[in-house]
């Protein structure tokens, strides 16, 4: 990711106009401990896209890791009408309004198998880690990390789980 985070920046030196959509540079520099610097991306990542509740989630990561959780809580970004599951359960979560049975309850809502329910473990996996890793219990984000860091599907985000993983279990006492 540092490489990466390079990159970012030698692409906004050329096009400054672009880096409020530049959503993946945040992921790299939250992965870079950067957390006030991710925070600040997805901020102005808000402003292009307004109801991406896995934006809002990195938000609160960087800031319960540069600050507090009840800082994280109070500065949740809102994220009004994400229809992916386990999405607005994953917020009411971060929010402190729901356990993770409300989570694993909206992705058992998809037949086993299929494409959705693949998805929603996979997001719901990794968010749940995140949010066990911004609580400080790292033990429960590196279990959880790894169920995320096993998903079949191949993308970005399935490898932002997998280096996520990594960088947890390399950094465990």
């Amino acid at each position: 990711y540092k490489k990466a985070i390079v990159q970012f920046k030698r692409y906004i030196e050329r096009h400054p106009e672009h880096e409020a959509d530049l959503w993946q540079h945040g992921i790299a520099l939250a992965f870079d401990g950067q957390y006030d610097e991710g925070r600040k991306l997805f901020e102005l990542h808000r402003t292009v896209n307004p109801n991406d509740v896995e934006n809002a989630l990195w938000h609160f990561y960087c800031v319960a890791k540069s600050s507090s959780v009840e800082k994280a809580r109070t500065g949740l970004l809102p994220a009004p009408g994400d229809r992916r599951a386990p999405m607005e359960e994953l917020l009411q979560l971060y929010r402190g309004q729901v356990d993770e049975a409300a989570v694993r309850a909206a992705i058992d809502q998809w037949p086993k198998g299929t494409r959705n329910h693949d998805s929603a473990v996979f997001y719901g996996e990794l968010y749940l880690a995140m949010y066990a890793d911004s609580m400080g219990d790292r033990k429960r984000a590196i279990e959880l990390a790894e169920k995320a860091a096993a998903a079949s599907d191949v993308n970005y985000m399935v490898d932002v789980g997998r280096i996520y993983y990594l960088a947890l279990r390399d950094a465990a006492p």
